[in-house]
């Protein structure tokens, strides 16, 4: 399986997105709500009353287009373009002197653009999931592929090659703007790669996993050691957060969760190389500043998705993320940038790992 292709596209900030698409979404309804008693109230012949309907129509669309355009949604631009057909098709009526007609056009318009509108938005939190979730699944396969070559498991080797090709399917669609497409089949993926992982893990994997346990164990003892009692506060941070991934690593194998076993002893590693990889040095303002941007950039559709789901435990992850970003910005404004760098990676992190659970 080859790097990973699928990366979100930079932009606007989704939080300015959301804000816009909320008040769009409001607006929309307010105007299909009054659109009834307009209905009442116009006679045939008003031609004034309908052409004013018909402009707020055509600033509503041009919001809906800035949105679309934001998403790269492919299906948001289908339904967007019927939107403005049917608007023109109402302006084309107005001018035939056909009111009651071009009012029934553009209230359609309307309802096809508060439909892209939606569309666009849960395109993008696809985009954002069916990132992560191929940074994740590309580790797991490389993992699970080096061991069902070493021990020749044909059946493995089988699932292996049907979640690679599902895969590429998946990095086609993304490319193409198809983000739940794409990240429905990286759910695939997913499926292919837990069924090849409890084949391994019931073929003496299991032994392998807790030997893999007990070597980041290890490294992370021998880190500590190497980094002796002047340990830059950074790289402690991170050495205490791959305790804690190595902890439910040994959970989650207690459980016979082999794939996640695996997928958290990887975490837990290379958090301990970047601890082990730390220098003692002051990062920039714009490096910090970029860090912080990032999180900014990913924080609403995560947020969106946590609050889909219904996950409490990811709802705590979000605040506890939240928290780390705000201490970050705070530390930044009294110019302690290695304690906000510190602060914001720990945010990413924690916003990494609630995007997971409300999956």
């Amino acid at each position: 399986m080859k790097p990973v292709r699928i990366r979100p596209q930079r932009g606007p900030q989704p939080q300015k997105r959301a804000g816009v698409a909320s008040a769009l979404a409001v607006l929309l309804l307010s105007f299909l709500v009054t659109g009834g008693v307009a209905r009442a109230q116009i006679s045939p012949d008003d031609v004034d009353r309908v052409g004013e309907y018909i402009e707020t129509t055509q600033d509503i669309l041009e919001k809906v287009t800035e949105t679309v355009r934001e998403s790269e949604s492919a299906r948001a631009r289908v339904i967007l373009e019927e939107a403005l057909h049917l608007h023109e098709q109402s302006l084309q009526l107005l001018t035939a002197s056909r009111p009651a007609l071009a009012l029934g056009f553009s209230k359609r318009a309307r309802t096809a653009a508060l439909h892209a509108a939606q569309v666009a938005r849960t395109e993008r939190g696809f985009e954002e999931r069916a990132h992560i979730r191929a940074e994740r699944l590309r580790d797991l396969y490389e993992a699970l592929l080096e061991r069902a070559q070493e021990i020749q498991h044909k059946r493995a080797l089988r699932f292996l090659q049907e979640a690679e090709r599902q895969y590429l399917r998946a990095e086609e669609q993304y490319g193409q703007h198809n983000f739940e497409i794409a990240f429905n089949l990286l759910e695939t993926v997913e499926t292919l790669l837990q069924r090849a992982g409890r084949l391994l893990f019931e073929a003496g994997g299991a032994e392998r996993l807790a030997l893999e346990l007990e070597r980041t164990r290890d490294l992370i003892d021998r880190t500590h050691e190497r980094l002796g009692t002047e340990i830059a506060p950074a790289a402690l941070e991170l050495l205490v957060r791959a305790e804690d991934l190595l902890g439910q690593a040994r959970e989650a194998l207690a459980r016979g969760e082999p794939l996640r076993t695996l997928q958290l002893a990887r975490q837990a590693r290379r958090l301990v190389l970047q601890a082990g990889g730390q220098v003692d040095q002051v990062p920039p303002v714009e490096a910090v500043q970029e860090q912080i941007q990032r999180w900014d950039e990913r924080f609403a559709a995560v947020a969106d998705r946590v609050r889909e789901s219904g996950d409490e435990s990811a709802r705590r992850l979000l605040e506890r993320a939240r928290e780390h970003r705000r201490q970050a910005e705070e530390r930044l404004g009294a110019d302690d940038r290695e304690g906000a760098l510190r602060q914001i990676k720990i945010a990413h992190d924690l916003l990494n790992e609630a995007g997971e659970k409300a999956r």
